[in-house]
């Protein structure tokens, strides 16, 4: 455990050749005095034939970049079992942490750690279209299935049923989809921080994607102005909304 976070261990999900990215990384650790490990396992050149077919429906059901992506996140969930480790954060390579990133990981850590079941914790979504409900909860934590996979925090548990399912079933859907359908059949539950404490840099216009061909389409100034906008309109105004739409269905009563 590491002594400003209450985590057994952090992964970053990266590409050996991604120096940009894998620079960005060492930046925002050491701003916020995170030890962490890469996970370089499985870039494109080192995948082949035998492990495609061992893990995914058919060798080409993804593209290769998704494919290295989701067998990064399989990894990390081997090295939390494998060690032992009580939870883990695993954050792709374009994650970017709020200033009080640390402090409020340990007050939701804390909150989750009372549950006794397999969780996952999404740690971003600031810019996520949410339900009314969501919108209108007071709670730090709240149950709600993950949007994208860039940061998370999971447990012990979590990870084991994660394995025991791959070894019984093949994957044909990319990380954030295969967790969003995996994690329910294998009794984890899902939630996110009210406010969000990540964001992701190909999201917000740091970082061109290597995933999301309709980011790729438009420049980095597009994509940040989109974020904010996004951020304003999917949050704010729809919070307003949902405020006074939930004062008039109760006056209405």
């Amino acid at each position: 455990m590491m002594r400003n976070l209450n985590v057994d261990a952090v992964f970053v999900l990266s590409v050996k050749t991604f120096e940009d990215r894998i620079n960005h990384v060492k930046r925002q650790m050491a701003l916020h005095n995170i030890q962490y490990q890469f996970i370089f396992e499985f870039d494109i050149p080192d995948l082949n034939p035998q492990r495609l077919t061992d893990t995914f429906a058919s060798e080409d059901v993804l593209a290769r970049p998704q494919q290295s992506l989701v067998l990064k996140h399989i990894h990390a969930w081997r090295m939390c079992v494998e060690h032992k480790l009580k939870n883990i954060l695993v954050f792709e390579d374009d994650v970017i942490l709020k200033p009080d990133f640390v402090s409020r990981l340990n007050e939701a850590l804390s909150i989750m750690e009372k549950k006794e079941i397999g969780y996952l914790l999404f740690l971003g979504g600031a810019d996520t279209k949410v339900p009314d409900s969501f919108l209108l909860s007071n709670d730090i934590v709240v149950e709600q299935p993950i949007a994208t996979t860039e940061a998370y925090l999971t447990n012990y548990s979590a990870c084991v049923n994660r394995l025991d399912w791959l070894v019984a079933n093949r994957v044909s859907l990319p990380s954030d989809f295969l967790l969003r359908t995996m994690d329910p059949i294998c009794g984890v539950s899902q939630y996110w921080l009210k406010e969000p404490i990540a964001d992701q840099g190909s999201v917000t216009g740091v970082f061109e994607s290597s995933l999301d061909e309709q980011r790729k389409k438009h420049s980095l100034l597009y994509n940040y102005f989109r974020f904010q906008w996004q951020k304003i309109n999917r949050k704010k105004l729809r919070k307003i909304y949902a405020v006074i739409k939930n004062k008039f269905m109760a006056v209405k009563k």
